[in-house]
C-alpha cells in the first residue's frame, strides 16, 4: 500500500472519529436530546416529545420518561397507548401511585367507567394514598351522565365541605337544566308559525318565520281571489314549504338549544373541576 493511500486512510479515520465524538458530547448527545424532549413536552409538542423520549430510552432505563410518554399520549387523547404506557409504571416505586391514579383518569376521560368500577372495586389494586382521589374522580362522572343521581350523600362524601358546596350547585342545576322540548316546539310553531322557535329562545329567526309565511299566505289568498290561480298556487306552495321547515326547524331548534345548555353546563363543570386540580396534568410538575 503506497504512502499517499494511507495517509488518506489515517485521515479519514480521524474524521470519522471526530464526528463520532461531536455525536456523543455534541447537538446529537443523549443529554441535549432529552433537553430537545423535556422542550418540546413543554411546549406541547408531544408528538415529537414522545419520539425524543423513545430514542434515549433505548439507550438507558428512565421511569420518568416513561411516565411522561404516558402523559402525552393521554393529551393526544389516545388513550389505549397512554393506558398501557401507565400500566407499565404500576410497579415502579417512583411512579406506581401516579401511574395508577393516571391510568384510572385515562379510563375516566375515555368513557371506560365499567372498566374503571371493576379496578376501584379491587381494594388490593387501590393504595390508601390514592383512595380518596379516586372516588372523587369517580363520583364526578355522574355529573357529565345524562342519569340522575341516585343518592346524593354518597354523591359529596369524598368531597371537602368546600367543594362540596360547589359541587351542590352544578347538582341542583344537572337536575333542572332549562331543556326545550322538541315535540312542543313543533307543535307551538304548527299552531303559530315561529312559536316553537321563540319558545327555544330563537326569537329572530321565530318572527322572520312568522312574517314570511304571514306574507306569503297573504300573497296567496289575495292572487286566488284576483283569479291569478296560477300565481295563488304559486305563492301557496312556496307558504306550505315555508310552514313545514318551520315546524321541524322548530324542533331542531330544541334539539340545538339543550344541546348548547349541556355544552354550557358541562364547560362551566370542567372549569371548576381544573380550579380545584382534579383534573389538572401532572405534567405541570415537569415544566415549571
Amino acid at each position: 500500500m503506497n504512502s499517499p493511500l494511507i495517509t488518506r486512510f489515517i485521515f479519514l479515520f480521524v474524521f470519522l472519529s471526530l464526528i463520532n465524538a461531536q455525536d456523543k458530547n455534541g447537538y446529537f448527545s443523549l443529554e441535549n436530546r432529552l433537553k430537545f424532549g423535556n422542550f418540546l413536552f413543554c411546549q406541547g409538542d408531544y408528538i415529537r416529545a414522545i419520539d425524543e423520549y423513545n430514542f434515549v430510552l433505548t439507550k438507558q432505563n428512565n421511569d420518568t420518561l416513561k411516565f411522561k410518554i404516558a402523559l402525552a399520549y393521554q393529551k393526544l387523547e389516545r388513550y389505549d397507548e397512554s393506558e398501557n404506557s401507565f400500566k407499565e409504571l404500576f410497579t415502579s416505586q417512583q411512579f406506581g401511585s401516579e401511574a395508577k391514579f393516571e391510568y384510572f383518569k385515562t379510563l375516566y376521560l375515555s368513557d371506560k367507567f365499567e372498566t374503571m368500577h371493576k379496578r376501584i372495586a379491587d381494594d388490593s389494586f387501590i393504595e390508601s394514598s390514592i383512595s380518596d382521589k379516586l372516588k372523587r374522580l369517580y363520583n364526578l362522572k355522574h355529573l357529565y351522565s345524562s342519569k340522575s343521581i341516585e343518592d346524593s350523600s354518597k354523591f359529596f362524601q369524598p368531597f371537602n365541605q368546600n367543594e362540596s358546596i360547589e359541587l351542590l350547585k352544578f347538582y341542583v342545576r344537572k337536575q333542572n337544566l332549562d331543556n326545550k322540548s322538541p315535540a312542543l316546539a313543533a307543535v307551538l310553531s304548527a299552531i303559530i308559525p315561529g312559536l316553537g322557535k321563540v319558545y327555544t329562545e330563537n326569537y329572530g329567526d321565530g318572527i322572520t318565520a312568522f312574517l314570511l309565511t304571514g306574507v306569503l299566505t297573504f300573497l296567496a289568498i289575495d292572487n286566488f281571489n284576483a283569479d291569478h290561480n296560477f300565481r295563488g298556487w304559486l305563492f301557496t306552495t312556496l307558504a306550505a314549504y315555508f310552514y313545514a321547515g318551520n315546524i321541524y326547524g322548530s324542533a331542531a331548534s330544541a334539539v340545538l338549544f339543550n344541546a348548547n345548555v349541556r355544552m354550557n353546563f358541562d364547560s362551566d363543570l370542567t372549569l371548576f373541576l381544573n380550579k380545584n386540580n382534579h383534573f389538572s396534568s401532572n405534567s405541570n410538575l415537569f415544566c415549571k
